[in-house]
């Protein structure tokens, strides 16, 4: 993109040209990793009873368990309590048939499970990608988490100093 005429580039103080040509650097380090060999379960809304109450369904309330105690399992950082850092998920659902399933909901089970065992709370993931597959042999789950730490750099800093 072009300045606009009369400027020569950013280094102009002028709010009508606020971009500043950057360079972000993201650093990974992984603290989880899990694999849950059955049918991903989406997260489903919590029901009512006949009096009132609420109730989280039991075939997602087993499936989040499960999914937690692989999460715990595969915790790098064990010990230590979950993490209050910015957080990143790898998701995989491999599902046994095409049925339709929204992915965030496929995702929401996930989050939820690592809640208060690898993060604090799922907030802080601020990077997810997800993907499903249909494997009608063997359906899973495979979720792999991980530490954000992003470093912004000008575009004219030294790339040697990277």
């Amino acid at each position: 993109m072009k300045p606009p005429a009369g400027r020569t580039g950013p280094d102009d103080a002028d709010p009508l040209y606020p971009f500043t040509p950057q360079l972000t650097i993201e650093r990974r380090q992984v603290i989880a990793t899990a694999r849950l060999d059955a049918d991903p379960v989406p997260w489903s809304r919590t029901g009512s009873g006949r009096l009132g109450q609420r109730y989280t369904p039991k075939r997602y309330a087993e499936h989040r368990d499960a999914l937690a105690w692989a999460l715990r399992e595969g915790y790098v950082h064990g010990g230590r309590g979950p993490l209050t850092v910015e957080l990143g998920l790898w998701c995989t659902f491999a599902r046994r048939t095409r049925r339709r399933v929204d992915i965030d909901n496929l995702a929401k089970a996930v989050m939820d499970a690592g809640n208060g065992i690898v993060w604090a709370d799922d907030s802080q993931i601020t990077l997810l990608l997800a993907r499903v597959i249909i494997d009608h042999d063997l359906p899973h789950t495979e979720v792999v988490a991980y530490r954000r730490e992003l470093e912004v750099l000008p575009l004219d800093a030294n790339p040697d100093a990277l």
